[in-house]
């Protein structure tokens, strides 16, 4: 009660603010949207949004609206968001723990300060999630394009490449059980590192430099166990090599695949000098 009567307040102050939104219940549409990576938010810091123009969308990009509310379906089944600041603040960062009514209470505490400080928030809210947006992290369906499985030597997983926003060349890895497909969450004691393609060392496709890896999950602070089940992934970019080291194993390597990105009229304004990619080929 005490959330609801802070935000009884902040109607008569925002003549603009979420009292002007009628509470509905959001439809779940067909998503074929993606995992989105927000750093954790301090309430000392409250969200404020540029509003700019929209970015123009790529081909494959889709509403972030979606985006969302595939993660909140996934997170917090049952959970039915009254409207898109709940959307945008529970489909997007680390997950949130509670009862539906505690999540309810901290969603209308947290826009009661956010609106003091940018009584804009609404409608910022609103462009954010009608943005058309390439996102990278969703696993795949059966039937995607471009998603390739290989078996570990002598284990019972599999290394899974699923493709991420074309825009960014990103792909992701995550490991899955070999005899059912099912997506598991480090599964084993490994180390996954970046390294130079042993067949092409000077080429530079990638990134070069040796590097240990860390899933996305991880580097954004969420603790292994707190990972949901099969949830975790890493990011890594087409044509990027990568080496998985586990003791007493031999070590394995791969590439990721390279996607054919789409012309771009700088091309059409050139000439290409034809080279081979590989001498002596």
């Amino acid at each position: 009660m005490k959330a609801e009567s802070r935000r009884e307040r902040q109607k008569a102050k925002q003549p603009y603010g979420r009292s002007q939104q009628r509470r509905t219940r959001a439809q779940a549409p067909v998503s074929s949207t993606s995992h989105t990576s927000d750093a954790p938010r301090s309430k000392s810091s409250p969200a404020t949004f540029n509003m700019g123009p929209a970015p123009i969308p790529s081909s494959t990009a889709v509403p972030f609206r979606e985006t969302c509310l595939e993660q909140i379906r996934t997170r917090y089944p049952g959970f039915t968001p009254r409207d898109d600041w709940d959307i945008l603040q529970l489909g997007t960062g680390p997950p949130r723990k509670g009862t539906h009514k505690e999540l309810y209470a901290w969603l209308d505490e947290w826009h009661a300060q956010c609106l003091e400080i940018d009584p804009r928030i609404d409608a910022g809210t609103k462009q954010v999630l009608d943005t058309r947006m390439e996102t990278t992290g969703k696993k795949p369906k059966p039937g995607d394009q471009y998603v390739y499985t290989r078996p570990i030597p002598h284990s019972a997983y599999s290394v899974r490449l699923f493709p991420g926003a074309l825009d960014a060349a990103e792909y992701c890895m995550d490991f899955v059980e070999s005899a059912t497909g099912e997506p598991a969450n480090s599964p084993f004691e490994y180390e996954l590192w970046n390294i130079p393609n042993p067949e092409t060392p000077g080429a530079g496709v990638g990134l070069p430099v040796v590097g240990q890896l860390r899933s996305i999950e991880r580097a954004h602070g969420i603790k292994q166990e707190d990972i949901l089940p099969g949830a975790e992934k890493f990011v890594l970019c087409d044509g990027q090599t990568c080496m998985l080291t586990r003791p007493g194993m031999r070590p394995v390597w791969f590439t990721v695949p390279i996607r054919t990105q789409p012309p771009s009229e700088a091309l059409d304004a050139m000439d290409k000098l034809d080279f081979p990619k590989i001498a002596g080929a």
